[in-house]
Formats: C-alpha cells, structure tokens, sequence
C-alpha cells in the first residue's frame, strides 16, 4: 500500500473512530470555556481550533459542537481584535452548524463586524439580506433587520425595501418588524397616514404577536398628535382588551400596557372631556396593575377628571376628588404626584373629609 493510501486509509479509520464517538469535541468545548472563564483566551482559542479540525471528519457534527466551535472562536477573536479573523470564523460557523439559528447568529456578527469595524457596508447589507430570506422566523432575521436599518440609515431605497420585506415575507414574523420600522421612518419623514397604515396593518396582520402593542399604542401617539383623539382612543381601548393574552405572547407587554391605559385616561380627560370614562379607563389600570409605577398619576388624573364634570365642582364631585388624592398619598407614598396631591387636598380642604 503506498503512502497516500496509507494516509487516506488513516483518515477513513480516524473518521470511522471520531463518529462511534463524541468526546473530543465536547472536551475541546468544554476546555475552551474553561480556559476563557481565566481570561486566557489564546489558549482557548487553540482549543477552539483544534476541536474544529476535526470537524471535516464523518459524524462530528451530531450534537452540532462543530457549529458551537466554530461561533466561539469567532468571538474568541474579536475579543481579541483579530476582526478579519473574527468574520471569517463566523462565516464558517454556518458551513459547519446543523442548527439554523447559530447559522443566523453567526452571519449577524459577521455583519456587524463588517458595518462597524471593517467598514464595508455592502457585504454587511448582503449578510443581513441573507439572514432575513433564510431564517425570517427566527430572533437573528429580527436582529438582521435592525442592523440593515442602522446600516442603510436616511438611504431613500430605504422604506421600499422595508415595504417589500413585510410583503414578501408576510406569512413570517420578520415582516412584522419590517412593518414597524417603515412606520417609524415614515413618521420621522412627517408621513403621518402612511405611519399609521403600517402600525394598523401590523395590527391586522399579527394580532396575537408581540408587536401588536407597539403598533397600537405609537398609532395612538400619532393620531392624537394629529388631532384625531377619537380615533386615537379606539386604538387604546382595543389594546385594553388584550391585557390578558398579551401577558401570554409578549415579552415586554407590561410596561407599554401602563403608559396606553395613563395615555386613555388622560384622552378622555383632556381631549374628548369624557370625564367619566376617564376614570374608568384609569381604575382599569389601578386594577389590573396595582403595582405600576403610573399608578400615583392614574390616582391624580381621576381626581382632576372627578372636579372636571361641573363648571363649578359639586360637593360629591369634590368628595370623589379628595379620595382619589388620600389613595394617591396613602398607597403611593414614594410617587411623584404625592406633592402635587397634598397642595390639592389642602387647596380643596380634603384632610377634615
């Protein structure tokens, strides 16, 4: 047998071992971790490359530790400042993962390394471009869609992309993205009815998704700012009956949920001057969120809405006031109305009721 069959003989052999076992892949991750945690990253990254050669052998990418080496080299050298390096490590990961979110992952830092460091713009675009096509259900494909924004910037092909993404990937949950940042782009460029109708059609589109509140409450905003308060108010209260579920769907529902039900209150209140409603919408929000951080404005906005009802308040309207005002105080000692409510009780001679 001459050499070069020995050595293909060998190889085979080597090949046949590596895939009846796992262990010098893990070995290789695990020492690797290991040798980072000590902030020995040169070592680590010899370890990193020397579980990845193995990785042209026949089943070494079972559990994908091929893809994980190859990721954690990549960020091995970027810690490192070997950026060209870093890049071309990511771009291998997807050649070796079996797992298409790392593959995303990957390309995504190969893509924020080429915008922000090795300055070449138009493979970054291409690299995001891929990601959303390829895995548009997955968090990369989003974080691929924020980068192309941040990269294209005021280019005018801009919002026509944006518009063709949410079209072409309507059935996936990136186009959902797509939608909202051309509404914001849209009402950054004072193009306030087409920021509106891409909020509404997000709405429409993924009514159970986790942008359903941003897109109802930012049309809000706007429709108010445009003096369209009974429009913007329809929007708030359809958001309100979602309060349960979203809890479910989203993952920042909460907060936003808080600043819709203050900014229903405070429509009733002040715009459409539907005082009563006002105090409905609010004791919503008292109810279901007694612990918001808006509480103690939801407290003070129902008192004002309580002395709005009369040109000149009733007894019973002043009465109502003042107890809003003792919850706000007693309950909310630490909020930033409780000032403002202790001039109004004594202003309104409250503390004797």
């Amino acid at each position: 047998m001459n050499r070069v069959a020995l050595r293909a003989h060998g190889v085979l052999l080597s090949g046949l071992l590596w895939a009846c076992s796992s262990a010098p892949l893990p070995a290789d991750l695990s020492r690797g971790q290991q040798l980072e945690a000590q902030r020995r990253d040169d070592e680590a990254l010899v370890a990193y490359r020397t579980g990845r050669e193995g990785c042209r052998y026949a089943g070494a990418r079972a559990r994908d530790d091929c893809g994980l080496l190859a990721f954690r080299e990549g960020q091995v050298l970027e810690r490192l400042g070997r950026i060209e390096e870093a890049k071309a490590a990511f771009l291998r990961t997807r050649e070796l993962t079996v797992d298409g979110r790392l593959a995303g992952r990957a390309l995504v830092r190969a893509a924020l390394l080429c915008a922000e460091q090795l300055k070449q713009k138009d493979q970054a675009l291409a690299l995001c471009r891929l990601v959303i096509g390829r895995w548009p259900d997955e968090v990369p494909a989003e974080d691929a869609l924020r980068l192309l924004c941040q990269v294209q910037g005021d280019d005018p092909g801009l919002p026509a992309e944006l518009d063709r993404i949410a079209s072409d990937l309507r059935d996936h949950e990136v186009s959902g993205f797509a939608l909202l940042y051309r509404a914001e782009r849209a009402e950054r460029d004072g193009q306030s009815q087409v920021a509106v109708d891409r909020y509404d059609e997000l709405w429409r589109r993924f009514p159970r998704g986790p942008l359903r509140d941003d897109a109802a409450y930012k049309a809000a905003l706007l429709l108010r700012k445009l003096l369209r308060p009974e429009q913007a108010a329809e929007h708030l209260v359809r958001l309100e009956k979602t309060f349960r579920s979203s809890l479910v769907v989203g993952h920042y529902k909460t907060l936003l949920l808080d600043d819709a039900a203050l900014l229903l209150g405070q429509i009733y209140l002040s715009d459409l001057h539907r005082f009563d409603q006002a105090i409905q919408a609010l004791k919503g929000l008292l109810k279901r969120q007694p612990n918001s951080l808006l509480c103690d404005d939801a407290l003070y906005l129902m008192a004002q809405a309580a002395l709005g009802r009369h040109a000149l308040p009733l007894p019973g309207d002043r009465a109502e006031a003042c107890g809003y005002l003792r919850q706000l105080r007693e309950r909310y000692p630490d909020g930033n109305m409780v000032r403002r409510a202790a001039r109004d009780e004594e202003r309104l001679g409250c503390r004797g009721k």
